[in-house]
């Protein structure tokens, strides 16, 4: 490890720890002076590491949370943070871009269905759907990077599909959308840019 990489993981882990919440903050810094009692030093790409393993902790919980609550737009954000996550740890992994690639595929089919801000008991007081297809939104940002991943992995449109299907059918069986799978990659694949084919 060299001392601008060194730099570099202490400038990411300032970065990250500014948007956890207080309680995993301090749980990184117990982390932390652990490391320095342990070894007499901190070793900032292991720092990183253990950060992004709470980061990944802090999404998944808020994940559940929304499933549990009713609140999809709250899971769908929790599964945007995974993803960039993902991204943060792909660019030395080629199976951890691929997973980027599958959440990303998996956000624009629950943008596709048009997840709403609200929870069950909200929904319930207005007779609002947990879905409302009519109001999805799939941005660019979002069609722009599964774009990119899907070039650097040198994906043919077949192989896209088929990791769509398998990462939505695994991820995503428990909840009931408006679209079937087969349906938002319909509506998705116009939007994707394969060199492949």
């Amino acid at each position: 490890m060299t001392q601008a990489e060194d730099i570099e993981h202490e400038r990411a882990i300032k970065r990250e720890l500014e948007e956890l919440p207080e309680a995993e903050r301090e749980r990184f810094e117990r982390i932390r002076t652990a490391q320095r009692e342990k070894h007499g030093k901190e070793t900032p790409e292991q720092l990183h590491s253990a950060l992004h393993t709470i980061r990944r902790y802090v999404y998944e919980r808020q994940g559940l949370d929304g499933i549990k609550e009713g609140d999809f737009a709250r899971f769908r954000n929790a599964r945007l943070g995974i993803a960039l996550l993902l991204e943060e740890e792909a660019e030395k992994d080629g199976e951890k871009l691929r997973k980027a690639l599958a959440t990303h595929l998996e956000i624009c089919f629950i943008d596709l269905n048009g997840p709403q801000y609200s929870t069950t008991g909200e929904r319930e007081r207005s007779n609002e759907t947990p879905f409302e297809p009519r109001q999805s939104l799939l941005t660019s940002d979002i069609v722009d990077i599964t774009n990119v991943y899907i070039e650097r992995l040198g994906l043919t449109r077949a192989e896209t599909e088929a990791l769509f299907h398998k990462h939505n059918s695994k991820h995503l069986s428990g909840l009931t959308m408006p679209l079937s799978i087969d349906e938002g990659w319909n509506q998705l694949e116009p939007q994707l840019v394969f060199k492949r084919d």
